[in-house]
């Protein structure tokens, strides 16, 4: 979910899908379940509605079908948050506990080298997705938790991503990002183009206060090697220089990429 700006709701972007195997009907309830994060935790039908572009009356009857699932769970005011059926899913999908064990300790020494804060995430439609967080003892500008969602165009998590996926797949998410961006997209089009060059060239992404005058951040992809499925490594903070980020803390990162990549306790 794009990040709020003043607790105003913002529509997601959506990739069309025409073929005969797409169930719509499917594709907008996980739309509404995309909606809760960790500081929008309740909503009401017309938020959702808002939030997803559907009627109101579309987005009630397909909460309705969720709280019967126990996906969604009612509150007062005629509200809903999350349901307890949705926190299982989540927690069969995040990596295993082993790998959790593996990175812990890199991720660690990483964010306290910055100091800042390193993150796994994992691309969800226009945004990444924080599965795993270490945090560093400097102070920080962001602090965002797990289950927290970045947008894609403005993290460095997120130009990682878009810096390694083949331009066929960025030319069809280009009109998506475009709109989510607005009027940045001028300037979110050349950082774009800048991360596959860093990428290209240095094997990570530099953010160099590109989102945030306070912020540096650098940023690599992780492929699991049994499944192809893409992930981000990223470490955002008030990182002293530039040099610091490219000589140090991004070799670093990228080392920790290629070690999950290559170990036996794959991403899955």
């Amino acid at each position: 979910m794009p990040a709020d700006k003043g607790g105003e709701p913002q529509k997601r972007g959506k990739l069309r899908d025409d073929s005969r195997q797409f169930v719509s009907s499917l594709a907008r309830g996980l739309e509404i379940l995309r909606c809760f994060n960790a500081s929008r935790t309740e909503l009401g039908s017309k938020e959702i509605s808002e939030l997803t572009g559907l009627p109101q009356p579309t987005a009630w009857r397909l909460c309705n079908t969720l709280v019967s699932l126990g996906y969604l769970v009612p509150t007062s005011g005629g509200r809903l948050r999350i349901g307890f059926g949705v926190l299982g899913l989540g927690s069969s999908a995040l990596p295993s506990t082993d790998l959790s064990e593996l990175v812990k300790q890199e991720m660690q020494s990483i964010a306290d080298l910055a100091p800042g804060s390193v993150s796994l995430c994992v691309p969800d439609q226009f945004d990444m997705l924080i599965l795993r967080r270490a945090m560093g003892t400097g102070a920080l500008v962001f602090n965002h938790s797990v289950g927290s969602r970045l947008p894609m165009i403005r993290s460095g998590a997120g130009l990682a991503y878009l810096a390694m996926i083949e331009e066929e797949r960025l030319e069809l998410m280009t009109p998506h990002l475009r709109s989510l961006a607005g009027d940045e997209w001028p300037t979110r089009e050349k950082s774009i183009k800048q991360a596959r060059l860093d990428y290209q060239n240095l094997g990570f992404v530099l953010a160099d206060q590109v989102f945030h005058p306070a912020i540096r951040a650098v940023a690599t992809p992780v492929i699991a090697k049994s499944s192809g499925r893409i992930f981000t490594l990223s470490c955002a903070g008030p990182v002293a220089t530039s040099e610091r980020l490219r000589n140090e803390i991004g070799p670093k990162l990228t080392l920790l990429a290629k070690n999950l990549q290559t170990t036996t306790m794959m991403l899955t």
